[in-house]
């Protein structure tokens, strides 16, 4: 069961490892809308995860994302996300 177990982990992260890669990919072959999908994607599943900081990386490519696509807007709303993540979990001076 245990095996079972760590080997479902071991695939979630390398899913997730997966779509970060082929976000950045999207990214400078210059398919924003593209890396924003899969962003959106790996964001669902960092959700998910028991590592809440596992959002910080994919929040902050969306981000640089929504930047490049003059998304003023939604970029801020992402960075504040990430913001209030951190403070969460180390306070307010993190």
């Amino acid at each position: 069961m245990k095996r079972i177990l760590a080997l479902f982990v071991l695939s979630a992260v390398c899913v997730f490892a997966d779509q970060i890669s082929d976000a950045r990919a999207a990214m400078i072959g210059g398919e924003l809308v593209n890396a924003e999908q899969i962003l959106n994607v790996a964001i669902d599943a960092a959700q998910h995860s028991k590592n809440p900081s596992a959002l910080d990386l994919p929040l902050d490519l969306l981000a640089q994302v929504y930047r490049r696509e003059k998304k003023f807007p939604e970029a801020a709303a992402v960075e504040r996300r990430r913001i209030d993540m951190w403070a969460g979990m180390f306070g307010d001076n993190a």
